[in-house]
């Protein structure tokens, strides 16, 4: 897995693409999050998706539209987003700093 996430981002050397694989991350990770991941009444589409992306910067974004109690497969989608999107910022950062150093 972590090998597919390496080579989309373009093991450090390509910055866009480690950006483009976040935020697909984000947005795929937001949809699958509206379905499965909450117990409750389902929050709509925009709230999952900042929910991700605060789950990806590890930012606690209390929001009353969002139910705090989250299902198996959301704790899930939650562990990879919190390990997937720090490595896929970190690759994009090696990415400007190795066209900065040349």
């Amino acid at each position: 897995p972590y090998t597919t996430l390496f080579r989309s981002s373009g093991y450090g050397l390509r910055g866009g693409r480690a950006l483009l694989s976040l935020i697909a991350l984000i947005l795929s990770a937001g949809l699958v999050l509206q379905y499965t991941g909450f117990t409750g009444p389902v929050p709509g589409y925009l709230y999952c998706a900042l929910y991700t992306a605060g789950s990806v910067l590890s930012l606690s974004l209390a929001n009353s539209h969002l139910p705090t109690v989250l299902t198996a497969w959301g704790d899930v989608i939650r562990i990879v987003l919190r390990v997937g999107g720090p490595v896929l910022l970190g690759l994009a950062a090696l990415a400007v700093r190795g066209r900065v150093k040349r």
